[in-house]
């Protein structure tokens, strides 16, 4: 992936601005949500059981977070 490339995902497109980070889990995306007008990180994981696993608590742990984020700062 290059950095400045719009990849779509469905329903929106995003614009790539940085590779963030690379390692053993997978990749961290620093992008441009065209819809929103607002940054986002996309995390890449690897194509491993216990990767897929390791994220899926990793989106539960954020949920709970957001969920308490009365302030919206994330």
């Amino acid at each position: 992936m290059l950095s400045g490339s719009v990849l779509s995902l469905f329903p929106c497109s995003i614009y790539l601005l940085i590779l963030c980070v690379t390692g053993t889990f997978g990749q961290v995306l620093e992008c441009w949500d065209l819809e929103n007008q607002e940054a986002v990180a996309i995390k890449i994981v690897r194509s491993l059981q216990k990767y897929r696993e390791a994220a899926m608590i990793e989106i539960d742990v954020l949920q709970r977070l957001g969920k308490h984020d009365f302030t919206g700062s994330r």
